[in-house]
């Protein structure tokens, strides 16, 4: 039932990626060398914009594809666990067109979120470089940019443990954006080691 559930939507995915990457080029510039004088020559680098447009059209694909399994199994596994018989059509149907675009709006404000951090520790560490450059010994900037950096690292992991379950309160328990965002806190705060812990090992195991 899981393997279907994905399947559904991973297999299209697979299939609309290929496409845009083998629509792409093969780099995301070409050179040209002209002849000059004296037996000298010049080359002139070429970037190619339907490179970049074809690799961010990938990563739409896969976030949008990604929301809509995410949600789906979310709803098999509820299912599933309370006993409970649901079809594949069904995983999909019972999170409804407006499941969905909460799921879509809910990732976006968990990147946002999660990627705060990295944006303030970013602008304070520019800011200790411009301080650097009017006359701040280095190795005082590069100790606090050290620091910052780190900081910045650890509140965007963090969040990103704590929004772990907004999915599941979208689908699960019918619960809106903002309060699906809170709902996951709450069920996080107390054991963020853990979820962390779980979701690190799962993540190595996916990538080898």
């Amino acid at each position: 039932l899981f393997a279907g559930v994905v399947a559904v939507i991973a297999v299209p995915e697979a299939l609309i990626t290929l496409l845009i990457r083998l629509s792409q080029p093969a780099s995301p510039f070409s050179t040209t060398t002209t002849p000059g004088f004296e037996g000298g020559s010049s080359t002139s680098f070429h970037w190619h914009t339907s490179y970049f447009a074809g690799f961010g059209g990938s990563l739409l694909v896969t976030a949008v594809f990604n929301v809509l399994i995410t949600g789906a199994l979310a709803r098999v596994i509820s299912e599933r666990y309370l006993g409970r018989q649901i079809t594949i059509g069904e995983a999909y149907t019972e999170v409804g067109v407006g499941g969905f675009v909460s799921l879509a709006i809910a990732s976006i404000l968990t990147g946002l979120l999660t990627a705060a951090g990295f944006v303030v520790a970013g602008v304070i560490i520019a800011l200790l470089v411009f301080i650097a450059v009017a006359g701040v010994p280095a190795v005082i900037s590069v100790l606090l940019g050290i620091v910052i950096g780190v900081a910045g690292v650890a509140a965007a992991v963090y969040v990103w443990v704590h929004l772990q379950f907004v999915a599941q309160a979208i689908v699960i328990e019918r619960r809106g954006i903002i309060a699906s965002l809170k709902r996951s806190w709450d069920l996080i705060n107390g054991s963020g080691w853990r979820v962390f812990g779980i979701v690190i090992v799962i993540t190595v195991l996916v990538f080898i």
